[in-house]
């Protein structure tokens, strides 16, 4: 349950996003997922974004700068995924650094409603807390993370199982309640093709 080795892979693959001080964490097919409101969102970049204009963020992988592209947002769920830029340099870059790492699986099965699963976040603080989650209700993309007080620096940060795969991102709430955005429900459908089993 929970074990030391688990941890470590999971930490590894915990990115920093310096310019807004949030975190991500790296998925499979070289993807990172992060809190949509980890990604800076000023009306110029959602313009550029409905354009087709690339929007790049700092990465911190590892103590290791890297440009991810902001490949899409679901500002209701608030989930974010960031990928491999198209610029052919920086795309060099990306690769060598995200290669290294183990990616996270993702929970590829539907949450019971009303069930409580155990759950760890890992913090910006490098810490583990633990508490528990549960699906409120069918019709929303999000679950409940009780038990675990998370301080703001924390958002975008992995909530794992016991089984060490990603239930979600850290989203927002009241320090011992949080909203986490259920990446089977939230992500786009291409992108759940490209990251899921």
């Amino acid at each position: 349950m929970f074990s030391m080795e688990m941890r470590k892979k999971i930490e590894k693959a915990t990115v920093k996003l310096p310019e807004t001080r949030g975190l991500g964490v790296i998925v499979p097919d070289g993807l990172i997922l992060t809190a949509a409101h980890c990604v800076e969102l000023k009306k110029k970049n959602i313009i550029k974004i409905a354009l087709g204009d690339t929007l790049l963020m700092s990465v911190d992988c590892c103590g290791q700068q890297i440009k991810a592209e902001v490949y899409a947002i679901e500002p209701v769920a608030d989930i974010a995924v960031l990928g491999m830029p198209y610029n052919y340099k920086l795309s060099q870059d990306y690769e060598k650094i995200i290669n290294m790492i183990e990616p996270v699986k993702l929970k590829t099965d539907e949450i019971e409603l009303g069930k409580e699963y155990p759950a760890m976040v890992f913090t910006h603080k490098g810490e583990w807390l633990q508490g528990k989650v549960e699906k409120g209700n069918d019709n929303v993309p999000q679950i409940l993370l009780e038990g675990a007080e998370i301080e703001q620096g924390t958002s975008g940060g992995p909530v794992i199982d016991q089984e060490g795969t990603l239930l979600g991102v850290v989203s927002n709430g009241d320090m011992k309640s949080f909203q986490i955005a259920y990446p089977l429900n939230a992500l786009p459908v291409w992108v759940l093709k490209r990251i899921a089993e």
